[in-house]
C-alpha cells in the first residue's frame, strides 16, 4: 500500500496548511483577495493531477523512467517535493504508454444497460490532460481512472476527493462492487474486469427481476436495527468479508432496495440539521417586479421597473425522519419520528439572501474585477456548488441525490457565520451589546427548545451551539474553535474531518475566519463568476474568429 501519499502526505500537507492559514495576517486571510490566492495555491493540496502523477510515479515506474530517457528531461520527484507540475513531452511519453499497456481486457454488450456500463479504454488525450492539469472528473470516470491504474481504496478515496466527489457511498452498488474488488483481489491489474464482471451479472439479474429477498435478509429492516448506522455498516463488514464473488452477488441482489444513492439516516439528519438553520434564519424575501404601466411593460423600460421586498416566514412542513436514539445503556436505535421541517427552498432564500450570495450586492464591481482579474483560474467547483444548491438541495429532499461532505459543510458554514458574526458585533461595543447579548441568549434557547434531548444528531448540534454561544472562545482561539465545531458536524454524519488540501474545505474555514463570514464569501464567489464570465467571453471571441477564418478559406 502506497503510505506516502495516503497516511504521511496526507497529514504533512493537513499540517502546512494549518500552519500557513495560521501565520496568515488577517488583512490577507480574512479578506476575499487573500481567501482566493490561498484557494489557487496548489503546493499545499492534492489536486486530481497530483495524486496520479504521485502514483504512477510510485507504481509505474518504468514509464517514467523510459519517459525521462526519451526526452532527456527528469520529472520531479513528488514523493519528497509537494504539487509540483512535470514537463508537458514527458507526460505525453508517459499518457502514451498507459495507452497502449492499460487497455480493457473485457467486451461490452448490448444487453447491459447504458447507464450502468462501464467507461472504455482511456485514451492517450484523456491521460494527458488528466496528469497535466487538476481536473473535475465525473464519479464514473474517476472509478474507471483508478481500476484501470490498479489503485488501492485509500488511493481511490483520495482522488475521489481530489476531484470535489463524497468518498465511497455504500448505497451505489458500483461504489460497493469496486470497494469489494479492490480489498479482495490480490492481483490489481485484474480488478477492473473484475468489477465489470460482478457489475454486468447484478445489472442482468436485477433487471430480470432477480430474487432480492434471498437467503432469508429482509430490505427495509436493515436501516432500522439498533446499534449501528444500520445498511452502510452491514455492508462494510460484508465487504471486508473473505467470501467469494457469488456469495458477494447475493448480497447485493439481497439489499437491491438500498441502492438508490441516499441513506435515509443521512437524508433525515440533513432535515434535521435544517430544523436549526431555519431558527437562525426565520424568514425569506419574494422580489416581487412589476412595471408601472402595460406600456412600459411591453417595451422594457427598466427605469420604469418597480421592486418589491417582502419578508416571509419560512413554512414547515410534517415530514417521516429516521431519528438515532441514544439509550440509557449507551446503545442507540433508529425510531421513526414525524417532525416539523423546514420549507428548503424557502430556506436557502433565506439563508442566501442573508449571505447576499448572488444578490448583485457583493461589494465594489470594480475591486470584484480586480480581484478576478488578479487571481485566474479559482477552483469553478466551488462557485458551480454553491451557485446551483437550490436545486441540488431539492434533489436530496425528494431522494435522487445523497447527502455528501459539501452538504454538511455549506450548513455548518451558515450556522458557524451566524454566531460569529454576532459575536463580532458583540466584541465592537457600544449601546446596541446587551442587546446583542439578548439576542445570543434567545436564539440559545429556541434552539435548545427545537433540540431533541434523546436523538444522537440533535446533542451534536446542542454541543456546537455550546462552543459557538461563548464569544471567548471565538475570541481566544478562533481557528480551532471553528474546526471543532466543522469537525463535530461532519462527525456527526459520519464524515472524515476538515481537510485543508481540499479547496471547498479551505473556502469554508477560510471565510469563516472572518469577522462577516458571509460577506467576505459571497465577495469570493462574485469574484469566481466575474472571472468565469470573463473567460466564457474570451473563449467565444476566439471560437468566433476561428470561424471567421476557417469561412474565409472556404469561400
Amino acid at each position: 500500500m502506497d503510505w506516502s501519499i495516503t497516511f504521511q502526505v496526507s497529514r504533512s500537507l493537513q499540517k502546512e496548511w494549518a500552519k500557513t492559514m495560521a501565520e496568515s495576517n488577517r488583512s490577507v486571510s480574512s479578506k476575499a483577495e487573500g481567501i482566493i490566492k490561498l484557494l489557487r495555491n496548489e503546493s499545499y493540496q492534492h489536486t486530481s493531477d497530483y495524486i496520479l502523477r504521485r502514483f504512477i510515479q510510485k507504481n509505474y515506474k518504468e514509464y517514467v523512467d523510459e519517459a525521462e530517457r526519451e526526452t532527456g528531461i527528469t520529472c520531479v520527484d513528488l514523493s519528497s517535493n509537494m504539487n509540483l507540475p512535470w514537463d508537458k513531452k514527458c507526460i505525453e511519453v508517459i499518457s502514451e504508454k498507459l495507452f497502449k499497456n492499460l487497455k480493457r481486457d473485457y467486451n461490452q454488450t448490448d444487453d447491459i444497460a447504458a447507464d450502468t456500463k462501464l467507461l472504455s479504454t482511456i485514451t492517450k488525450k484523456q491521460w494527458t490532460d488528466y496528469l497535466s492539469e487538476h481536473k473535475s472528473i465525473h464519479r464514473k470516470q474517476i472509478f474507471n481512472i483508478a481500476l484501470t491504474l490498479g489503485m488501492d481504496i485509500e488511493n481511490t478515496q483520495k482522488l475521489l476527493m481530489s476531484c470535489g466527489a463524497e468518498p465511497y457511498n455504500l448505497h451505489n452498488v458500483l461504489d460497493v462492487i469496486c470497494l469489494y474488488c479492490q480489498s479482495s483481489s490480490e492481483d490489481k491489474t485484474k480488478t477492473s474486469a473484475h468489477v465489470w464482471k460482478i457489475y454486468t451479472e447484478y445489472d442482468m439479474e436485477a433487471r430480470s427481476g432477480g430474487n432480492s429477498k434471498r437467503d432469508g435478509s429482509q430490505n427495509g429492516s436493515a436501516d432500522k436495527r439498533p446499534g449501528n448506522y444500520g445498511f452502510t455498516l452491514e455492508m462494510q463488514e460484508k465487504v471486508n468479508e473473505k467470501i467469494d464473488d457469488e456469495s458477494f452477488l447475493k448480497e447485493l441482489l439481497a439489499r437491491q432496495e438500498y441502492f438508490k444513492g441516499y441513506s435515509k439516516s443521512q437524508w433525515s439528519k440533513y432535515h434535521q440539521f435544517a430544523r436549526f438553520l431555519a431558527v437562525l434564519y426565520p424568514e425569506y424575501i419574494y422580489r416581487h417586479s412589476y412595471y408601472e404601466s402595460l406600456a412600459d411593460h411591453k417595451s422594457k423600460i427598466k427605469s420604469n421597473l418597480i421592486e418589491e421586498e417582502i419578508s416571509r416566514e419560512v413554512p414547515h412542513i410534517e415530514m417521516e425522519l429516521l431519528i438515532e436514539k441514544n439509550g440509557e445503556a449507551g446503545d442507540s436505535e433508529f425510531l421513526t419520528e414525524k417532525k416539523q421541517v423546514p420549507d428548503m427552498n424557502k430556506l436557502l432564500t433565506a439563508m442566501f439572501y442573508d449571505a447576499t450570495w448572488f444578490s448583485g450586492n457583493n461589494g465594489s464591481k470594480d475591486k470584484l474585477k480586480g480581484i478576478a482579474k488578479a487571481y485566474k483560474d479559482v477552483p469553478e467547483l466551488i462557485h458551480t456548488f454553491c451557485d446551483n444548491y437550490k436545486v441540488r438541495a431539492m434533489a436530496i429532499h425528494n431522494q435522487t441525490k445523497p447527502v455528501d461532505r459539501n452538504d454538511v459543510l455549506l450548513f455548518a458554514f451558515f450556522y458557524i457565520s451566524w454566531f460569529i458574526h454576532l459575536s463580532s458585533r458583540m466584541r465592537s461595543g457600544g449601546k446596541s451589546s446587551k442587546s446583542l447579548e439578548k439576542t445570543m441568549a434567545g436564539i440559545i434557547e429556541s434552539i435548545e427548545t427545537t433540540a431533541d434531548r434523546e436523538s444522537a444528531f440533535d446533542q451534536v448540534i446542542l454541543e456546537v451551539t455550546e462552543v459557538l454561544g461563548d464569544p471567548d472562545n471565538i475570541k481566544k482561539d478562533k481557528y480551532n474553535t471553528i474546526l471543532k465545531c466543522l469537525n463535530l458536524c461532519l462527525n456527526g454524519f459520519g464524515f472524515v474531518e476538515t481537510y485543508l488540501p481540499n479547496p471547498f474545505d479551505r473556502f469554508i474555514v477560510l471565510s469563516l475566519m472572518s469577522d462577516e463570514p458571509m460577506s467576505v464569501s459571497a465577495e469570493v464567489l462574485e469574484s469566481i463568476r466575474i472571472e468565469r464570465e470573463t473567460a466564457g467571453k474570451s473563449a467565444g471571441k476566439k471560437a468566433g474568429k476561428a470561424a471567421g477564418k476557417s469561412a474565409g478559406k472556404n469561400v
